[in-house]
């Protein structure tokens, strides 16, 4: 599967400083996503500016222009969502699940109605104070997941005024 690249994301990052840190899971999503056939079908969610998929389809709160594929406006909070069961071969959310306020335990069942495997990206072990990105550990997304298992985690660094933070990427397999 094609993603974009470091240079497609510095030139995102150079118009927009959302994205100032977060090669790293970003990266680490594109690592995982390389490894689906060529003509894979992927749906992002809430990609903001630049979809880790050129070409996939997006679910987002707002309008999005930035994909060639098929945008669904829809909150990822709201459940069912607009897709067809078995749709996707892989669903994308970076650094989305956290704001989920609630609803992430039914959102992730929607993945698995809808695609044969996820990406997921979510702050690693943040401090109580930070709000929906506090506290977050596997125990939490194991929950979320409904007790699934991934396949895969990987916990990657982010500097941050002056601080460590870290996030955690998880893959699964639904189906084969």
């Amino acid at each position: 599967m094609r993603t974009i690249t470091e240079n497609d994301f510095r030139r995102a990052k150079a118009a927009d400083a959302y994205w100032s840190g977060r090669w790293g899971c970003t990266g680490e999503a594109c690592r995982i996503l390389r490894g689906f056939p060529a003509e894979s079908l992927a749906l992002e969610i809430g990609p903001h500016t630049l979809p880790v998929v050129p070409g996939s389809d997006v679910m987002d709160i707002r309008p999005r222009a930035e994909t060639s594929g098929t945008t669904f406006r829809h909150d990822a909070g709201v459940c069912p969502w607009p897709m067809s069961d078995g749709r996707y071969d892989v669903a994308v959310a970076l650094q989305v699940w956290e704001h989920l306020g609630g609803a992430q335990r039914e959102a992730f069942a929607e993945l698995r109605r809808m695609a044969d495997a996820a990406i997921l990206s979510v702050p690693h072990r943040w401090p109580a104070d930070k709000g929906d990105h506090g506290l977050i550990d596997e125990s939490v997304v194991r929950y979320w997941s409904g007790g699934q298992e991934p396949n895969e985690i990987h916990v990657v660094a982010r500097h941050l005024r002056g601080a460590l933070w870290h996030r955690a990427v998880y893959y699964w397999q639904f189906r084969i």
